[in-house]
């Protein structure tokens, strides 16, 4: 998979990941889904080349998205991937744009704001 086309979707609702999945590929990204944050670091490290973009759910069993966004950003190799926080709570909003996320999704949100988000970043 060629990293312009990978997405790596980290979402602990399997309907939602498979909802999140389903549309980045209809907009012709590659997609990949891990249901934790231990799992995405996992699949992230296992990756030839990182993904362009990163879809992360913030309230994760175990590494939560806090987590995962700090260490994609302390990473010199995932630094520069882009990473979209979602979450139900608003005030998770300020605290992952500060911590560097590109853009926060609050849910419930529709499709269209998604694949909105994801053509004005990719």
């Amino acid at each position: 998979m060629e990293r312009k086309s990978r997405v790596l979707i980290i979402e602990d609702i399997h309907e939602l990941a498979d909802v999140l999945r389903q549309l980045v590929e209809i907009m012709g990204f590659s997609c990949q889904c891990a249901s934790n944050g231990e799992e995405g670091l996992a699949l992230l490290s296992s990756f030839p080349e990182p993904p362009l973009l990163i879809l992360c759910d913030i309230t994760l069993p175990g590494i939560d998205g806090f987590e995962v966004l700090r260490r994609v950003r302390a990473d010199a190799v995932w630094s520069d991937v882009v990473f979209v926080a979602m979450s139900g709570n608003m005030h998770d909003k300020r605290t992952t744009l500060e911590m560097g996320a590109n853009h926060y999704l609050l849910k419930p949100f529709n499709m269209s704001d998604l694949a909105a988000v994801l053509n004005t970043l990719l």
